[in-house]
């Protein structure tokens, strides 16, 4: 089985209130990103690893992971669909069957999600991760409640998401210029094709506002 990882790392800092990309901001002496990186790294299935970020961050890449052969470093485009597009254009005539998409900016995924994921991959040509609401579902317009959503089959989707390369190639390469997507698991349900949902981790944190930094800094000293 070989896989091409793209590791999403192009996004800024705004809504963290930093001028710099969040994901190359320091926790325990390591930049954000490099701990995602760090527990994908040790699965040998992964043949090669993309990382995609704009061009002025790239020696940073290769001076966090100086010796990482497997290393392809990828400038990003405007929106975070754009990067990967940008990514799967380098993977396409790579010689691997499946590739794994993943945000730099959720640090804490465990090995044993990914091991999962992985594992649900030689079954189904698509894979994600997902977790169960448990709250009340509100629809809310202009601060005032519309109505209540039934939560029994809504999910909150996480990543990694990983798909058969031919699938997600195409699911780019047909839909990823129409408009934006809030995942790369939505282009390919634009193909009508099942998507596998597994058990996603509470612990599986995206930063995106300085809580979550906070929150992420206290999980790492542990």
């Amino acid at each position: 089985m070989k896989i091409g990882l793209i590791l999403a790392c192009a996004g800024e800092g705004r809504r963290l209130g930093f001028k710099k990309n969040k994901v190359f901001l320091y926790l325990n002496k390591k930049p954000i990103f490099y701990y995602s990186y760090r527990n994908f790294s040790s699965f040998s299935q992964i043949k090669w690893i993309c990382v995609v970020t704009q061009k002025r961050n790239f020696s940073l890449v290769r001076k966090t992971i100086p010796f990482e052969r497997r290393l392809i470093l990828v400038e990003g485009g405007e929106r975070r669909q754009d990067s990967v597009e940008a990514a799967l254009k380098v993977l396409k005539d790579k010689d691997i069957d499946y590739i794994i998409i993943h945000d730099g900016a959720r640090p804490l995924i465990k090995k044993e999600k990914i091991k999962e994921l992985i594992l649900s991959l030689k079954k189904y040509p698509a894979v994600i991760l997902g977790l169960p609401l448990k709250e009340a579902i509100k629809y809310v317009e202009r601060d005032f409640v519309v109505k209540s959503l039934r939560r029994e089959n809504l999910y909150i989707i996480q990543a990694p998401q990983g798909f058969r390369k031919d699938l997600i190639l195409k699911a780019y390469d047909k839909f990823n210029r129409k408009r934006n997507f809030y995942d790369d698991a939505q282009l390919v349900e634009l193909l009508r094709r099942k998507i596998k949902v597994v058990e996603g981790d509470p612990f599986n944190i995206k930063i995106t506002y300085p809580a979550d930094l906070k929150l992420v800094s206290l999980l790492l000293d542990k």
